[in-house]
C-alpha cells in the first residue's frame, strides 16, 4: 500500500512575473510532465478542483509523483513554472463549460498545487500571477483601495484509489454573498439613512431585516458562469420556485472537467436586474446582509459627522440615540451584547456588482453541489452554488491562500463611472476597534471614510485622509 502526502512548502521553481493565460472556457495555459515526456498539453487552472490531474482518456489511474511544468500560451510556450515532485493523478476528463460552448483539457492545475501561493488572477490582461504570499498587511491593501475578504481554506482529507490512499489537503475557497441586495444607498444623498430624524430606515440600511438573502459560493476559475442550488434559488423566490423552474424552462447543460457525466441539468434565470450582488467580508457575527447593512450604516454616519454624532469620538461608549443612523442591535439579530452596537464595531469590506449576466439553477442534489460539500462539512456550512469566470473577470483578484484571505478591487472598466462594480474597504476608528483586520497588525492610522457625495459629483470610494 502506497500513503501519500502534500507538502507545504512550494516546491520547483515559479516566476513571479504575470504569466499570460486564456480566460475563454476556464482560465487555462499550457503543461507538460517530465515523465509523459515533455510533449506540451492544454492545462485547466482551477481553483474548484481539488486534484491536479493528467487527461489520460481512460477511468482514473493511480496518483503519482512527477515533474509539472507550467507554460504561458505565447507562440511557441514560454515555462514559467515548475512543480517538482508533486502529485498528479491520472485520469479521465470531460469536457467543461455550458450546454455547447465546452473545451476538453489536457490536464487540470488544481487546487492541491496552488494552495500554496498567492494567485492573482487579472482577466483584463488575461494574465495570473503566482506568489509565496502577499506582504502588505490587511490595513494597508484597505488603504489602498482594497476589499479584503478573509475565508476559512475548507475541505481535505483521505481518498482510496484502489490499494492507494493519497491525502490531500484543504483547497476550497468560498465567498460569503449577499444575493439580490439594494443597490449602492450611499450613491443617493439625498436619501437619508433614518428617515425623519430617528424614524423607519432607508432601503439598504434595516437593522432587523437587512434586504437580500445570504449563501456562501464555490470560487471555480475553471467554470465560466454562475451557479445557485434550489433551496438559494427559493430563498429568493419563494417555496418551490426552484423545482417549478426546472419543470417548466429549457434544460441547459453544465460541464465541470473533474465529473465524468452527460452534464448538470440546470435551468437558466435571472437576478433581480434593480438589486446588487455584493461580495462581503463577514467580521464573524452577522451573516453577509447583516454585515453589508453595519457596514453602510458606519459608512452614512462617519460621512455626516458633522451633523450626526461622530463614530470616531473615544468618549461615547453609550448605545446610539435616534438621531443616528447607528443601531445597538436587538439580541435576536446579534447574539453577543459586546459586538450588538454599531457604534464600535469596524465597516466590512465588500465589493458591489450588478447587471450580472443569467444564473443558472440546479437541483440541491447536483454532484458539483454534493461534492463540495462533502468535502468542507463540518468545518463550513453549506456551499450553495458556484461563483466563475462571470464574477472574476469583473475584479482585480488576489486568491492569497497562504494568509487566507481573497484581496479584491473592481477591475479596470468596470468601476463606479461604468455603474457595475464598486469597491468598498473595510474601515476602522482606531479609538473604538483595535485592530487591522482580520490577519493584519494593529495600525492607529487606519480610519478611512467612505464614499462621499456632492451634489453634482461623486467622489472616489476610497479617499487617504482620516476620518475626523
Amino acid at each position: 500500500m502506497l500513503v501519500a502526502g502534500g507538502c507545504s512548502t512550494p516546491p520547483g521553481d515559479v516566476s513571479p512575473a504575470p504569466i499570460p493565460v486564456g480566460t475563454s472556457v476556464g482560465l487555462n495555459a499550457q503543461g507538460s510532465i517530465a515523465g509523459g515526456g515533455g510533449a506540451t498539453f492544454s492545462l485547466l487552472l482551477d481553483t474548484g478542483t481539488v486534484l491536479t490531474s493528467r487527461n489520460v482518456g481512460g477511468a482514473s489511474g493511480p496518483i503519482a509523483n512527477d515533474s509539472l511544468v507550467l507554460y504561458d500560451i505565447a507562440t511557441p510556450p514560454v515555462p514559467r513554472a515548475r512543480f517538482d515532485d508533486v502529485p498528479i493523478l491520472q485520469a479521465q476528463l470531460s469536457d467543461i463549460g455550458i450546454d455547447g460552448t465546452t473545451a476538453r483539457y489536457g490536464g487540470i492545475l488544481a487546487g492541491d498545487l496552488l494552495q500554496r501561493y498567492a494567485l492573482g488572477l487579472d482577466y483584463a490582461a488575461s494574465a495570473i500571477t503566482l506568489l509565496p504570499t502577499v506582504r502588505d498587511c490587511s490595513c494597508q491593501l484597505a488603504n489602498g483601495c482594497n476589499a479584503v475578504l478573509p475565508f476559512t481554506l475548507a475541505g481535505g482529507g483521505r481518498i482510496a484509489l484502489g490499494e492507494q490512499i493519497f491525502n490531500y489537503p484543504p483547497t476550497r475557497v468560498t465567498a460569503d454573498v449577499c444575493l439580490e441586495a439594494e443597490p449602492d444607498p450611499l450613491a443617493k444623498p439625498e436619501v437619508p439613512c433614518r428617515a425623519d430624524n430617528g424614524g423607519k430606515y432607508s432601503r439598504g440600511y434595516e437593522v432587523d431585516q437587512p434586504p437580500g438573502t445570504d449563501v456562501r459560493l464555490l470560487v471555480a476559475t475553471g467554470f465560466p458562469g454562475i451557479l445557485l442550488g434550489a433551496s438559494a434559488w427559493d430563498r429568493l423566490r419563494g417555496p418551490g420556485s426552484a423545482r417549478q423552474l426546472l419543470a417548466t424552462a429549457a434544460t441547459h447543460r453544465l460541464h465541470f472537467a473533474n465529473l465524468l457525466q452527460d452534464g448538470e441539468p440546470a435551468a437558466q434565470a435571472s437576478l433581480d436586474a434593480a438589486t446588487a450582488f455584493v461580495l462581503v467580508g463577514r467580521e464573524g457575527l452577522l451573516g453577509a446582509c447583516g454585515e453589508l447593512a453595519r457596514s453602510r450604516r458606519l459608512r452614512w454616519q462617519a460621512a455626516h459627522a458633522g451633523r450626526y454624532l461622530p463614530n470616531c469620538d473615544a468618549s461615547d461608549t453609550s448605545c446610539p440615540d435616534d438621531a443616528s443612523c447607528l443601531r445597538c442591535l436587538p439580541g435576536n439579530v446579534c447574539g453577543d451584547p459586546n459586538r450588538c452596537n454599531d457604534l464600535n464595531q469596524p465597516a466590512a469590506p465588500y465589493i458591489e456588482l450588478t447587471g450580472l449576466p443569467p444564473v443558472y439553477i440546479v437541483d440541491d442534489s447536483a454532484r458539483i453541489l454534493q461534492e463540495v460539500n462533502d468535502d468542507v462539512r463540518p468545518l463550513l456550512s453549506d456551499v450553495e452554488g458556484v461563483i466563475g469566470t462571470d464574477v472574476l473577470a469583473q475584479l482585480r483578484l488576489q486568491i492569497d491562500y497562504p494568509s487566507r484571505r481573497m484581496i479584491a478591487r473592481c477591475a479596470e472598466g468596470t468601476g463606479p463611472s461604468a455603474g457595475t462594480c464598486k469597491t468598498f474597504p473595510r474601515f476602522a476608528c482606531p479609538a473604538k476597534v483595535g485592530d487591522c483586520g482580520p490577519r493584519g497588525t494593529d495600525a492607529q492610522a487606519l480610519c478611512n471614510p467612505p464614499s462621499r457625495h456632492t451634489a453634482n459629483a461623486e467622489t472616489p470610494l476610497c479617499l487617504p485622509a482620516p476620518m475626523r
